[in-house]
């Protein structure tokens, strides 16, 4: 949405040709969730993409920037539904197309069966839009025995290997560092449940997907992705504070625990396993380009 989007439709506008543009940032969560003056950086991203795409949308936040992106656009896609939806509210396209990312055929079927690792694991960047640090707080404060596998890297691993060591947790929390595709895919499908904790910035969330193409269950924090899950989660309850949301994600914690131990394990849905796979993906993929060449 950034460099890779001005660059092809500059390109496609002199090639006269059509463009589809798969939507797949939350520019407004993302700018402040991680720049120190969000509204001064969008009001400047606006100009400048102004500047580069003459003749495009006006207005100063998120949604006005892609409004503008958009508005050179043939078709719109989005990698879930929830955005897709938010996207044809702020009148970034009349109608989103939602086609979800998927896990590469090949590479699922050369993952082999590893033996369950017994552990939870979270997997992703480690910044504050994922809330790495709140999981730590939320896994500390909830007394559970699992243990956790942390996949990833960032500006706040030491921050969170800080308050690991702080609160004797070194023993149960182990930072593995940056993985390949393959062995990140094994460690899911070991694990006894995956951890989603962002919330209100995925525009789709690859991992719970992933994980429930794997037959593994998340525990879920941002109700969007879990209302697209279709089964397979703990659901954490939704709360106004950073403390009542660590609070309810340590509860949640403390019921897959109880859960897991039990066997009640909840089931991912058939649709997500028939459906997040990239063949099935790439089709639909190219419905929507036969659709706009069609015209």
């Amino acid at each position: 949405d950034y460099w890779g989007a001005f660059l092809g439709y500059r390109f496609a506008e002199r090639a006269r040709i059509p463009v589809v543009h798969t939507m797949h940032n939350r520019v407004d969560v993302g700018i402040e969730a991680t720049v120190p003056f969000p509204r001064l950086a969008l009001s400047a991203l606006n100009a400048w993409r102004r500047a580069m795409l003459p003749g495009s949308d006006g207005g100063s936040d998120g949604w006005a920037y892609l409004r503008g992106l958009a508005s050179g656009a043939a078709a719109v896609t989005a990698p879930s539904t929830h955005f897709a939806r938010r996207l044809e509210e702020h009148g970034v396209a009349p109608v989103v197309d939602t086609i979800w990312n998927g896990i590469d055929d090949d590479a699922l079927a050369g993952l082999a069966e590893p033996p369950n690792s017994g552990a939870l694991i979270w997997v992703g960047r480690m910044s504050a839009e994922k809330r790495l640090i709140p999981f730590l707080e939320s896994y500390a404060a909830s007394g559970i025995k699992l243990p956790v596998d942390i996949v990833g890297s960032g500006f706040q691993r030491d921050e969170a290997e800080r308050f690991v060591a702080a609160r004797g947790l070194a023993g149960r929390v182990r930072f593995l560092g940056r993985l390949s595709y393959a062995d990140t895919l094994a460690r899911i499908t070991a694990a006894s449940a995956l951890v989603q904790t962002s919330i209100g910035f995925e525009s789709q969330g690859m991992t719970p997907f992933e994980a429930a193409q794997l037959g593994t269950p998340s525990i879920v924090s941002d109700g969007d992705i879990a209302g697209e899950m279709g089964g397979g989660i703990w659901r954490v309850p939704e709360a106004d504070t950073e403390a009542d949301r660590v609070a309810m994600l340590a509860e949640t914690l403390r019921r897959a625990e109880r859960d897991l131990t039990a066997g009640e394990i909840p089931i991912p849905s058939d649709r997500v396993r028939r459906e997040f796979l990239q063949s099935s993906r790439t089709a639909a993929m190219i419905e929507v380009y036969e659709r706009v060449l069609s015209r």
